[in-house]
């Protein structure tokens, strides 16, 4: 169990994808290594937002 878990009410969160930006990385790096002149493409990975009882009901 996590410490947001544990939190009284349980805290709303952001899990990044550590596994997806890593690998998206690596392969970065590979056609960089691969191609010094390779263009640079910056690439957006979304968060998961977890939501929680922390979130105020708005209904």
């Amino acid at each position: 169990m996590s410490v947001d878990e544990m939190a009284d009410p349980p805290l709303t969160t952001i899990r990044q994808p550590v596994y997806d930006v890593g690998r998206l990385l690596a392969k970065k790096l590979i056609r960089r290594i691969d191609n010094i002149n390779a263009t640079v493409v910056n690439e957006l990975i979304e968060p998961d937002l977890i939501i929680r009882k922390s979130i105020k009901n708005n209904k």
